[in-house]
C-alpha cells in the first residue's frame, strides 16, 4: 500500500511466467503467488519451470501456514 492515501488495491491479470530454472535451492517452501481476500489473480500461466531443491525437509514442512494480510 505505497500509493497515495485512499488508492485502491490493484489487480494482477494476464501474466506469463516461463523458462525459469532454479538450481540448488535451499528454501523449504515453494514459491507462492497469491491474491488477497477480495482481490484475486486472473489468467496466470506457468510453463517450462524447473526447480531443484537441496532436500532435507521435515515431515512438518508441508503443514506450514503462510500468513495473509497487508504489510
Amino acid at each position: 500500500m505505497r500509493g497515495p492515501e485512499g488508492a485502491p488495491v490493484g489487480q494482477l491479470r494476464r501474466v506469463n511466467i516461463s523458462n525459469i530454472v532454479v538450481s540448488n535451492c535451499v528454501s523449504h517452501q515453494a514459491s507462492i503467488i497469491t491474491g488477497i481476500p477480495g482481490h484475486y489473480l486472473e489468467d496466470i500461466k506457468f510453463s517450462d519451470i524447473l526447480v531443484l531443491h537441496q532436500g532435507g525437509g521435515t515431515s512438518q514442512d508441508p503443514s506450514t501456514q503462510v500468513q495473509e494480510g497487508l504489510p
